[in-house]
């Protein structure tokens, strides 16, 4: 049980770790589409959509929330260390 702490730490340092890893895998694939896409979906007879390949969102938020979460861990490690 004294040990939590350490295995919280380890996690956390991976999480991060693994958070840099796919932001540089992102990157380095990113840079070889350059590219426009554009996708419409919808008719004349309803609304129509138009969607803009350019930028992944949601990929920015997953690494985003995987470095908070990595930070996270290694604060609750300090935390708990001190009690």
């Amino acid at each position: 049980m004294t040990n939590n702490w350490k295995i919280l730490r380890i996690i956390g340092i991976f999480i991060i770790l693994l958070a840099v890893v796919t932001a540089v895998g992102i990157y380095l694939i990113a840079g070889s589409f350059n590219e426009e896409t554009i996708g419409i979906i919808g008719g004349a007879d309803a609304p129509t959509a138009i969607f803009l390949g350019t930028e992944f969102k949601w990929v920015i938020a997953v690494v985003a929330g995987e470095l908070l979460a990595g930070i996270g861990c290694i604060i609750a490690s300090v935390i708990m260390k001190k009690k």
